[in-house]
Formats: structure tokens, sequence, C-alpha cells
């Protein structure tokens, strides 16, 4: 069995002027520009709580961390609509080695 193609999602932080630290989910579109596809609600205090919070949510996007993020088929996203694929979990754990941000 082939697996579909990997989608090309990274994690990022950005600093607001006043000193917070803001995460960025973004991908790469088939002409390798980067599209914000989630962005955090609010600014926290350091770099490290951003980064993880952001990386938690990569994880969200992540049915197979062992197979990572890969493209949907339209079959997979008429799936993805109902209402047993939004109330998923959030995966358990640390954030890929940074921990869980408090």
């Amino acid at each position: 069995m082939s697996l579909l193609p990997l989608r090309r999602l990274a994690v990022y932080v950005e600093a607001s002027d006043d000193g917070r630290f803001e995460w960025v989910l973004g991908e790469l579109d088939e002409d390798d520009r980067a599209q914000t596809i989630a962005r955090a609600r609010r600014g926290v205090d350091s770099y490290q709580r951003a980064m993880a919070a952001g990386l938690l949510k990569l994880q969200q996007q992540v049915e197979d961390l062992d197979a990572g993020p890969r493209e949907q088929t339209p079959a997979d996203e008429d799936e993805d609509d109902s209402a047993e694929a939004s109330q998923r979990p959030a995966p358990r754990g640390t954030a890929f080695g940074f921990g869980r941000p408090s």
C-alpha cells in the first residue's frame, strides 16, 4: 500500500510589538507559497511556550504521528466533515519534545 504525499506543514513563532509570542501553523502550497492555516488567538510570554502550543496544534493535524501528515483523498475530506472527526481528541503526550504549555 503506498502512502499519500506528506503535507508540508511548519510551525513558527512570531513576536508581537508588545513582546508576546504567537505560534503560526503554515503549509506550503503546490507553488511553494506559505499559507497560514492556524494561528494563536493570543500571545504568551515565552518563545518556548508559544512553540510548544504550536506543536500541539500541529500534532492535532496528524492522524498517525509515525506516518506523518498526509494529504487527504477526496473521500477522506468528506469523512472529516463528520461530527465524529471534528470531535477527535487531541493526541496526548509531549509536543515533539518541547513539553506541554502550562
